[in-house]
């Protein structure tokens, strides 16, 4: 029998996210393409690092021949051979 706390999960997604990320979403397209949806600032920009702030953290990407594709609203694309996607 499964307890109630199981759900089905296997327990990988039993504890919330941080607030500040509860409002962050990414997708990325390949190595390409990343979307960050919930942007509050672009902090840092360079041809190889990208920082978003997203809150109280950032989401950094790193490549080569990074360009903010378009900036609407608290949406953001970066564009360019992205090798790293990560919190900091």
């Amino acid at each position: 029998m499964k307890s109630k706390r199981d759900n089905g999960r296997n327990g990988l997604f039993d504890f919330p996210f941080p607030a500040s990320l509860s409002d962050c979403n990414i997708e990325i397209s390949g190595s390409k393409a990343v979307l960050i949806d919930g942007c509050r600032g672009v902090a840092f920009c360079s041809a190889e690092h990208i920082r978003i702030s997203v809150g109280s953290r950032y989401v950094a990407i790193n490549g080569s021949d990074l360009v903010i594709a378009s900036m609407f609203g608290s949406t953001v694309s970066v564009e360019g051979c992205i090798s790293s996607v990560e919190f900091i």
